[in-house]
């Protein structure tokens, strides 16, 4: 429907690129009576297996100063990728200094305490600028850095059209105990493998650190058409000339930055799709 008209629009091929939220909502409202579940859904998959990354601010001390100059952002590590047969993740720079302006801090903690559902946070909130003021001070030869932990797939966490929604849709999400557990462990190996000769501050953590910038899963790639909705090559196993080439294919989220992989994939099935119209 366009400004009240019907409009038809026809493609060799459909490719659908509308982030690991929005691509299945759309596949999901495409019902039709050969669709009775969603486009491309005879799996039941598409809008499942949403996974969203979990990340812990942490402020690194080295106890002495040190030059500021050079790229701020190229550290990271990934060292406890895989420990000890676990999952957990990486940790990279931030780009920050600890004495980050207190206004900054203050944004970011509101923004924390309002993810938290506790009665509690009524309590602290009086008290966020004061911490903001502090905090610079007593992080001023630190260095920002961030956890990325890899948060599984699980066909419960999902997302769901809502059109009482003003985007249309909703998402349902457990934080599986197993991953409050690797994001512990994460933080106590981080502090163990830096001390003594670094200060290691978590900044914050807990089950109010999923990171909402990494999102992905929801219509996943794989062999078998009962348990995902794309096949190796990002199309869909049930409509020939639709792909669907964005985060949502992951099967799992991986313990980094998603953007390089979502990009380099994009490209991957961009030749596909050039030999096949060729």
């Amino acid at each position: 429907m366009l400004r009240g008209r019907h409009v038809t629009l026809s493609a060799k091929l459909i490719v659908l690129a509308a982030g690991s939220f929005m691509s299945p909502i759309l596949l999901l409202n495409s019902r039709s009576p050969s669709w009775p579940d969603g486009l491309a859904n005879s799996s039941g998959q598409v809008g499942r297996n949403l996974m969203l990354h979990t990340s812990d601010f942490i402020a690194i001390d080295p106890r002495e100063w040190h030059s500021a100059e050079g790229p701020a952002r190229t550290l990271a590590l990934n060292d406890f990728y895989v420990d000890e047969g676990g999952k957990l993740g990486a940790l990279q720079s931030l780009g920050l200094p600890g004495a980050i302006n207190p206004a900054f801090i203050l944004t970011y903690l509101r923004f924390v305490e309002e993810k938290e559902p506790h009665w509690w946070r009524r309590v602290v909130r009086p008290f966020l600028p004061l911490v903001a003021q502090i905090a610079p001070r007593v992080l001023k030869r630190a260095s920002m850095f961030a956890t990325i932990v890899e948060d599984l797939p699980y066909p419960e966490n999902r997302v769901i059209p809502d059109p009482t929604a003003r985007n249309g849709m909703r998402f349902e999400y457990r934080y599986a105990p197993e991953l409050w557990k690797r994001n512990r462990r994460f933080r106590k190996r981080l502090a163990a493998a830096l001390s003594p000769r670094h200060r290691v501050t978590v900044v914050t953590g807990g089950r109010n650190n999923i990171n909402y910038g990494h999102v992905c899963g929801t219509c996943r790639f794989g062999e078998d058409r009962r348990t995902s909705a794309l096949d190796r090559t990002n199309r869909a196993h049930d409509v020939d000339n639709l792909y669907v080439v964005d985060s949502s294919f992951f099967p799992s989220s991986g313990g980094t930055n998603p953007s390089l992989t979502v990009a380099a994939n994009a490209l991957r099935v961009g030749q596909i799709i050039d030999e096949r119209l060729a």
